[in-house]
């Protein structure tokens, strides 16, 4: 189910751009996306994006200190429901900001399970659950990576972060992770095909995601 608007921000409006002398906190004082600058509203110019990790699963915490953020809705577990809580969260706060983009790695939005195959499948249905919230929204996934993959696993042979460098041990962990979103050659996929499993510009893609076909630069 898409998320509902007052689920996690229920006593939060949509903020609105109310000019430079308001005394309103939750509101924009110099940002007017229907503004017309040099040709081009604000909006259009100003393509803001949430960043899935710093606003969701970030704790708040540097080296040195402890979390600082605890939000209502995540019980911190590593479990699918709570995925989904993070996701319906992420939307309502995207609408009530007005903001249309944002952008993910895989582990962001998805939790690890016990093997790559049941990884794949937390991710695969994340993905499902991202798209029916975009559709219901409007809302558009600007860029997605693998990067926290390699963040997320133990030890430190992934800091150097090319294959070359790496011992053979984490190198062999790390290609099935990289290579998953990867069409298999014994499975050709046709262009259709491949745009249902993309939830943003083709342009961006890199993992498994799902656009409409024929949409332009797919």
């Amino acid at each position: 189910m898409a998320a509902q608007l007052n689920e996690c921000f229920p006593t939060i409006s949509k903020i609105e751009y109310k000019g430079v002398e308001s005394t309103d906190p939750l509101s924009f004082r110099y940002y007017n996306a229907s503004e017309i600058i040099a040709g081009k509203t604000m909006k259009e110019w100003c393509r803001f994006s949430i960043c899935y990790w710093h606003t969701w699963v970030s704790k708040g915490h540097d080296p040195f200190g402890t979390p600082t953020m605890t939000r209502k809705w995540d019980d911190e577990s590593p479990s699918m429901d709570n995925a989904k809580a993070r996701v319906r969260a992420c939307f309502e706060f995207m609408q009530k900001l007005g903001v249309e983009y944002y952008t993910f790695h895989d582990r962001d939005v998805a939790p690890e399970g016990k093997d790559l195959a049941e990884s794949n499948k937390n991710l695969d249905e994340i993905v499902d659950y991202l798209e029916e919230h975009q559709k219901s929204t409007g809302t558009k996934l600007l860029w997605s990576t693998q990067v926290s993959r390699y963040l997320g696993l133990p030890a430190a042979p992934f800091v150097h972060r090319r294959s070359l460098c790496s011992p053979p041990l984490p190198l062999f962990i790390a290609a099935p992770f990289v290579g998953s979103p990867i069409p298999s050659p014994a499975e050709p996929v046709l262009p259709q095909a491949l745009h249902e499993r993309r939830l943003h510009e083709p342009r961006h893609a890199r993992v498994r995601v799902r656009v409409q076909p024929g949409e332009e630069g797919a």
